[in-house]
């Protein structure tokens, strides 16, 4: 059988590295080595050394960005947050008109509603507000992060929500564990200060949005060998583990173990035509949709609207892989699947657009095609930094 150490989850990761600088001290098990936990927990660190001044980089980094933005209003001092070229077109303003409207110092150093932000920190007060999470869950979850920091009851309402909810639960999922009185209905939050909380140690569960990839190898690989995904368990926090019910459409069953999750090839039948709705699975679309475009599968992706809005275009990233053998559509929320009578094209390069999730989906495809190479291998240690020695020593195999 087959054996993969999963990383542990990035985004519960860095909820709670927040979490320790707003709620209070307590200790992260394994927590995660991907290149974007590590990134923003070197950027909380800079802060701490700093004597009220600091310049701060993201690249790529959404989450880092957006948790960094509202955590540093909270910090005295004069804090640069900055990013790479992709990171300075991805958006942030939303999260910022509500930090203006309480009070908060920000001014927008280069363009209009874009990073670089010029933070003067720690001249805020709290009052409750609107904010609208149209274009990332992120700019709630960033609220919700340094809400512990409030003396008196705070709410907020979320408007224009519907997509990554799922992240919305989780942070408030997590805060909860530690003690934090909170109130979430889905479209409200809300806050409510504690005298004492008991912060105890926190344990970051294995990653199932990267489990999605390896669900697609065992699709793909059409072998009746099983695989055993180590450390993986049933999770309430991690709403991407829906991917278990997606694939058993296809063939694979998951079996649940005290040591982790075995895949096993129960049939080899799948599916002509398929429907999702990722609005709140948005990083399960890559594998997903790869998976349908192999296998010649007509699919459609409902609320696949934010897409666009990830470290690529992914939309436009996945249309660009894919054209030799299907044909996307985009519109009103909705993404197409159509498979065409066209061919693998024979040893191709692939521009992946340094995303990390749209490499490792396109990585599985030798298993159907012609050998294929990533044109940006290093991408994935954003997620998932030893994805590539695992691909090797399985996919390679003979």
């Amino acid at each position: 059988m087959k054996r993969i150490t999963l990383p542990s989850s990035k985004s519960i990761s860095n909820r709670l590295l927040l979490l320790q600088q707003t709620a209070g001290d307590f200790g992260i098990l394994n927590l995660s080595q991907a290149e974007d936990t590590r990134l923003l927990k070197a950027c909380i660190d800079s802060v701490l050394q700093a004597e009220g001044k600091a310049e701060l980089y993201v690249d790529n980094d959404g989450t880092a960005c957006r948790f960094l933005t509202a955590w540093l209003t909270t910090m005295p001092g004069v804090w640069l947050l900055t990013g790479s070229e992709r990171m300075k077109s991805r958006p942030i303003y939303p999260l910022v008109k509500v930090l203006l409207e309480m009070g908060a110092d920000i001014v927008f150093q280069e363009q209009e509603a874009r990073l670089p932000l010029l933070i003067r920190g720690g001249l805020w007060k709290w009052k409750s507000c609107c904010i609208d999470i149209a274009l990332s869950s992120q700019f709630a979850t960033a609220m919700l992060l340094v809400l512990p920091l409030a003396k008196e009851p705070v709410s907020i309402k979320l408007c224009n929500g519907g997509y990554s909810q799922q992240y919305i639960l989780q942070t408030v999922e997590l805060m909860k564990q530690l003690g934090i009185c909170l109130q979430y209905n889905g479209d409200s939050i809300l806050y409510q200060p504690v005298r004492s909380r008991h912060a105890h140690d926190m344990k970051v569960e294995q990653d199932w949005s990267a489990a999605a990839f390896w669900y697609e190898y065992m699709v793909l690989r059409n072998s009746g060998e099983d695989m055993f995904l180590e450390g993986l368990s049933m999770s309430a926090l991690q709403k991407d583990s829906i991917v278990a019910d997606w694939m058993q459409a296809f063939g694979i069953q998951t079996v649940y173990t005290d040591e982790g999750v075995i895949l096993h090839r129960m049939h080899y039948c799948h599916p002509q035509e398929a429907e999702y709705d990722v609005a709140d699975n948005l990083d399960l679309v890559p594998a997903m949709l790869v998976t349908c475009a192999a296998l010649r599968i007509t699919a459609c992706f409902k609320g696949a609207d934010n897409l666009q809005y990830k470290e690529s275009n992914r939309i436009e990233a996945l249309r660009q892989a894919l054209q030799s053998v299907a044909r996307m559509e985009y519109q009103n929320g909705e993404l197409k699947l159509y498979p065409t009578d066209g061919e693998w094209p024979q040893n191709v390069n692939f521009d992946v657009h340094h995303d990390h999730r749209v490499a490792m989906a396109l990585a599985m495809l030798p298993c159907v095609s012609s050998p294929s190479a990533i044109n940006d291998e290093e991408c994935v240690s954003k997620s998932y930094p030893h994805f590539w020695s695992q691909w090797h020593n399985i996919c390679m195999q003979k």
